[in-house]
């Protein structure tokens, strides 16, 4: 953990992302098909945005979620709390409907037990990137990728300025603490006492699912070695998170901060 004042160092615009290598066992390979929508569909420029958003969602691209309802018609008084409602025909029946576009799985889901608790049978969530329909296991595998998180300045998964950085380590007026987590895989619902990790905790994604969470680490080389015993006792996917006081960021701006932090010490010697 490195904690440290940082009234002397400061950011600037010449620091250069590309001179840092990003640490390659923390690299995860998705299945082609997952591959091919992250970047055949991520580019494509017939993707348009939808324009008639739900309260609290999303446009149309990269990872949504729909609330499916087939084979039931549906009351106006149900309809009126959706903003975005497509109904579609299928060969059993012509009502069929997509309710919402949600950003996060865990409200979508929780609309579609809302709506078979109103006596609507079979309300379920339906995975979409970019326009085109998913199983829920490619949509963990989507939500599960670390490339957002892996280059550049960010905090939270945004992208943040060298302004706004500057702000954040140093006009606080206090310390900031730069520690690492593992992240163990993606999940549906929470977890927890698994046998490789049984102290980790479950904590949910930006995307509505959940992943496992270590303890914290005092410095990167222990949450790799840590890792490393994870993977030797079973666990098939392992992420070395940096975190700054208590906010994930990418591992550029990690590594970074720990540089600066280095030059400060070598100043009060």
């Amino acid at each position: 953990m490195l904690v440290f004042n940082t009234y002397k160092s400061s950011l600037n615009s010449n620091i250069n992302p590309l001179n840092w290598n990003i640490m390659n066992a923390t690299t995860n390979y998705p299945t082609l098909k997952t591959l091919a929508l992250i970047f055949g569909l991520i580019f494509s420029t017939t993707a348009l945005a939808d324009n008639s958003l739900v309260k609290n969602t999303k446009v149309k691209n990269g990872l949504y979620f729909q609330v499916l309802v087939t084979g039931y018609q549906l009351d106006d008084h149900i309809l009126s709390q959706f903003e975005t409602i497509e109904q579609f025909k299928s060969e059993n029946s012509k009502f069929n409907y997509r309710l919402g576009v949600f950003a996060n799985y865990k409200t979508a889901k929780a609309e579609a037990k809302r709506l078979r608790e109103n006596s609507i049978p079979g309300a379920s969530v339906l995975p979409f990137f970019n326009h085109t329909e998913l199983t829920m296991n490619e949509a963990i595998i989507l939500a599960s990728d670390q490339s957002k998180y892996e280059s550049g300045f960010s905090v939270q998964g945004q992208d943040v300025s060298v302004e706004e950085l500057n702000s954040l380590l140093y006009n606080s007026g206090q310390g900031v603490e730069l520690t690492y987590r593992i992240h163990m895989g993606t999940y549906p619902d929470p977890v927890s006492n698994v046998d490789y990790a049984p102290e980790a905790h479950s904590m949910e994604t930006q995307e509505g699912f959940f992943t496992l969470v270590s303890n914290n680490f005092e410095s990167k080389g222990e949450a790799i070695t840590y890792r490393k015993d994870l993977l030797n006792k079973g666990c098939n996917e392992a992420y070395v998170v940096p975190y700054l006081n208590g906010k994930r960021i990418s591992l550029l701006l990690a590594e970074t901060i720990s540089e600066l932090t280095f030059s400060d010490m070598a100043l009060n010697n």
